[in-house]
C-alpha cells in the first residue's frame, strides 16, 4: 500500500517508516499537518498515519478535513498519539479516524493495524467495483453494449437542459432498420442479433466521443447530438447511412444481408419538451420509411399537416 506518515518528531517518523517499509509498503513522510494535507491533495494514498499533535494542522482537524471532502478513493486513517484517555479516543474517532494507536507503540501492533486497514480498503474497492458494474448494467443494452432506452433518454434530458441554459444547439436522430423482420424470418433471430451488433459498431465509428447513442428497443436507435443544428445533424445522419450501407453484414452460415436504415432528424429547441422533439423525430422517421427507406427526413421540412399528426407504427 501507499502510506502517508505525518509526525513532527523525526524519531517517530523514522520508527514508523522502518516498521512499514519492512512490511513492504511504500511510505511518504511529512513533518506537519499542512504538508500532509498538501500531499493528500496532490497524490493518492491508501492509508495515512497521522500524529495528533502537529504544527499548522493537528491530527483530528486533518481527519475531519479528509472526511469532509469527497474523494475517489477511501483513505484509511490511523491516529497516533500519547493521549490514552477514553474521551481522547472518542474525540479522535468522532473526527473520522479509523484506528487509534497510543505512543509509544509496538511496531508489530502498527503493522497489524495497517494490515486490518488493508482488508477494509480492499473490501471498499470491491464494493465500489461491484456498484460500478451494477450501474453499467443498469444503463447498458445487453445485446449491443450501447446505452439502453432509459439511459439514452436521460442523456437527452441532460443535454436539453444544458441547451436551454447555454442557448446552444441540440439535435436528435432516430433511425429504424429497413427490412429487419425479413432478416429474422429468413435467417433466424440469432442472425438478427448479429446484425444489430454490427449496426451498433458501425454507428459508433461515425459519431463524436461526446455524442450519445442508444438502442430504444427492437431495431430502433436514438442518437443525441449536442451542439449541432438540424442541418448539421442531417449531415451526420448521412454519414451513418453510408456507413451502414457500405457493405453487407455476415450473419452466419455464409449468409450476408444488406444493411439500410431510415432516419428522422429533429432539432431540440431551448425550453422545449423532450417528448415533443421525440415525436417530431418519429414523424420524420416515418416519412423516410414512406419514401422507401435508406434515406433521411428532417422534421422541419415536413408539411405542416404531417408535423401535427402522429404516425402509425
Amino acid at each position: 500500500m501507499r502510506i502517508l506518515v505525518a509526525d513532527d518528531q523525526p524519531l517517530f517518523r523514522r520508527l514508523i517508516e522502518a516498521a512499514l517499509r519492512t512490511a513492504g509498503h511504500q511510505v511518504v513522510l511529512v513533518a506537519d499537518g499542512r504538508e500532509a494535507w498538501e500531499a493528500l491533495e496532490s497524490s493518492e494514498f491508501d492509508l495515512a498515519v497521522l500524529d495528533w499533535m502537529m504544527p499548522e494542522v493537528d491530527g483530528p482537524t486533518l481527519c475531519r478535513r479528509i472526511r469532509e471532502k469527497a474523494r475517489p478513493r477511501y483513505v484509511y486513517l490511523i491516529l497516533l498519539t500519547a493521549k490514552d484517555q477514553l474521551e481522547d479516543v472518542i474525540s479522535g474517532l468522532d473526527a473520522g479516524t479509523d484506528e487509534y494507536l497510543v505512543k509509544p507503540f509496538n511496531p508489530e501492533e502498527l503493522r497489524a493495524r495497517v494490515r486490518a486497514g488493508g482488508r477494509i480498503i480492499e473490501l471498499e474497492r470491491q464494493l465500489s467495483q461491484a456498484n460500478l458494474r451494477l450501474e453499467t448494467l443498469a444503463s447498458t443494452d445487453e445485446l449491443t453494449g450501447l446505452l439502453n432506452r432509459r439511459a439514452v433518454l436521460a442523456h437527452l434530458e441532460r443535454e436539453a437542459a444544458r441547451c436551454t441554459k447555454d442557448r446552444a444547439c441540440l439535435s436528435i436522430v432516430m433511425l429504424d432498420l429497413d427490412g429487419f423482420k425479413k432478416t429474422n424470418d429468413q435467417h433466424g433471430h440469432a442472425a438478427g442479433d448479429v446484425l444489430l451488433r454490427e449496426v451498433a459498431g458501425r454507428l459508433q465509428t461515425v459519431l463524436r466521443h461526446y455524442d450519445h447513442l442508444g438502442r430504444l428497443g427492437g431495431d430502433e436507435f436514438l442518437i443525441v447530438l449536442p451542439g449541432l443544428s438540424e442541418m448539421e445533424a442531417r449531415a451526420i445522419a448521412e454519414r451513418m447511412r453510408r456507413a451502414l450501407s457500405a457493405r453487407p453484414c455476415l450473419v452466419g452460415r455464409g449468409a450476408a444481408v444488406e444493411i439500410s436504415a431510415s432516419f428522422g432528424v429533429a432539432g431540440v429547441q431551448a425550453g422545449a419538451q423532450i417528448d415533443d422533439a421525440l415525436v417530431l423525430a418519429d414523424q420524420a422517421l416515418y416519412e423516410a420509411k414512406r419514401m422507401g427507406g435508406n434515406c433521411i427526413a428532417v422534421a422541419s421540412a415536413l408539411p405542416a399537416e404531417k408535423e401535427l399528426s402522429t404516425p402509425p407504427r
